[in-house]
């Protein structure tokens, strides 16, 4: 389950406004209005000033003309929708399962059995009815509104005036203003008013019955592919309703809240791999014993037992991308693209080319939040940027750098998963002083807690940081020098490998990152630690 990052912001969303424009609301509408306004605009003209009752309109030739015609029109209109409705529906279906077959990488052929699901998904009732019946219904409710419209304002003979602030009461979502202006007369003024409100309630029930149809064949099509958790996608705008639920997620498949939360809804649902699910729990497992274990100080309690009313719930621990202004990172002669990660807790970039739920960026931002929390007293985090490192000629095979000119930590998006990082810094073991998926980010914090320690006791002493340098190091190397004389492979048994190969390398830097990396930091990597704090 790979291209989530950008699957929805585009596939579903191209799929949603094609089909969309493919029934064509909104020209029905016109079309009904263009055909019958002159027969309301003669009826209104011929009743003028003759004092009819409701009664005597009713039985009026003329009346009973324009009733008859509207009706003819409307259900003209309503049979065409339907029949659009339902080939569009059905190709909707169609859009959305391949894709979502595709987006899971299942092969993307679409089978007799596939049919029969988006079939019985197109005749389904769902709150009530299916798309079929709203569109009849709506049929029924708009001819009546329209009768009792245009009737009212026959029989008062309402002013220009009245009739448009009786019109934006009926039409409650936005001021009406007659297309024409004065040109246009009162009862024609109405009429499309009327119309109006029935294009909108028509256009609101193809938004949501498309996206239901959308959302409806990407969970049954996942279901079917063995997907077992999804969480809510919900858009920029999204109500509260929504907006919690997506908080809360995932959930596992047989137990989402909703297929679509509410009419016009544009929220979508992604499968969530079963591996990212279990790292939230283990997450959540963790932050739970620290809440406990501060609780028990807090109260002095004895027992161990906490309230789990106040348990983290690991459902809400989810983190997704909102991308901002693009600009440019420069590493020498390298130019990257990138944009900001607006819902960062940190100074986050990454590729132009990222959108939607991008694994990489999401991994970072739950992995330094945690990597915070271990970071000395203040500490100011670099900036992060996250890309491709084989797409810019960086070291593909690393996992991390950092670099002091540019005060910036580079993290590759190829390893975008913590089982990758794990699977790399286990490779060989010793090779590493941290092998948890924490490693390369407090590798990389090591090498910057490093050059900041410089350029402290570089200010402390009134001399460059070249100097600073030049006098940490000699320290360093008097320490470990000492110890390797009775050991050679003091840094190696001690520290790590990779530590060992930056000091024999003189790129001490290394040693100091892997120190400060170490995830129970013996009395040598303390001891090498202090020498930056002298």
């Amino acid at each position: 389950m790979s291209r989530t990052n950008d699957y929805w912001n585009t596939r579903i969303q191209q799929i949603f406004d094609e089909r969309r424009r493919q029934i064509a609301a909104d020209e029905l509408y016109r079309i009904v209005y263009e055909r019958t306004y002159e027969a309301v605009n003669r009826l209104y003209e011929e009743t003028q000033g003759q004092g009819l009752t409701r009664t005597q309109l009713y039985r009026s030739a003329r009346f009973l003309s324009w009733r008859r015609d509207l009706a003819r029109q409307l259900d003209g209109l309503s049979g065409t929708l339907n029949g659009r409705m339902e080939r569009v529906l059905t190709q909707a279906y169609k859009d959305a399962g391949l894709a979502g077959k595709a987006d899971i990488g299942k092969k993307t052929v679409w089978t007799v059995q596939n049919r029969k699901m988006a079939e019985a998904c197109i005749s389904r009732k769902w709150a009530g009815d299916n798309f079929s019946g709203r569109i009849w219904k709506n049929r029924g409710e708009l001819a009546r509104t329209v009768e009792r419209g245009i009737t009212g304002i026959v029989l008062t003979g309402m002013g220009r005036n009245e009739l448009l602030r009786e019109l934006n009461r009926l039409d409650y979502r936005e001021r009406f203003h007659p297309p024409d202006g004065a040109s246009q007369s009162e009862i024609e003024m109405a009429y499309e008013a009327y119309l109006q409100r029935g294009r909108r309630q028509a256009d609101c029930l193809v938004r949501t019955e498309l996206m239901h149809t959308l959302n409806t064949a990407q969970i049954e099509t996942y279901r079917s592919e063995g997907v077992n958790w999804l969480e809510l996608d919900a858009e920029l705008t999204a109500c509260e309703k929504c907006r919690g639920v997506e908080a809360h997620g995932p959930y596992p498949i047989e137990r989402i809240p909703w297929t679509i939360g509410h009419p016009n809804c544009r929220c979508t649902w992604l499968a969530v791999e079963d591996e990212d699910v279990e790292e939230r729990r283990q997450e959540a497992e963790r932050k739970r014993a620290e809440q406990n274990a501060e609780k028990r100080v807090d109260n002095g309690a004895e027992s161990g037992i906490i309230d789990s009313e106040n348990d983290v719930d690991y459902m809400s621990n989810s983190f997704r991308p909102r991308y901002g202004a693009e600009s440019v990172s420069n590493v020498g002669d390298i130019h990257i693209p990138v944009k900001r990660v607006t819902n960062s807790r940190f100074e986050m970039y990454t590729d132009v080319g990222n959108t939607g739920k991008n694994k990489a960026v999401r991994l970072t931002e739950k992995n330094m939040r945690r990597v915070s929390e271990m970071m000395d007293a203040g500490f100011e985090m670099p900036k992060i940027v996250v890309v491709d490192f084989e797409k810019y000629n960086f070291n593909k095979a690393a996992i991390g750098g950092y670099n002091r000119d540019i005060n910036t930590m580079f993290i590759n998006s190829k390893y975008d998963t913590n089982k990758k990082i794990e699977e790399y810094v286990n490779r060989t073991k010793g090779y590493f002083s941290n092998r948890t998926q924490y490693a390369p980010y407090l590798h990389e914090l090591g090498h910057k807690q490093y050059e900041d320690a410089l350029e402290a006791y570089a200010k402390k002493n009134g001399i460059t940081v070249d100097r600073a340098r030049y006098v940490i190091e000699n320290k360093l190397t008097e320490y470990v020098g000492d110890k390797r004389k009775k050991d050679i492979k003091f840094i190696e048994n001690n520290i790590s490998k990779y530590a060992n190969e930056g000091y024999v390398g003189h790129n001490y830097s290394e040693l100091f990152a892997e120190c400060y990396s170490m995830e129970n930091k013996n009395v040598f990597a303390k001891a090498i630690l202090e020498i930056l704090k002298e």
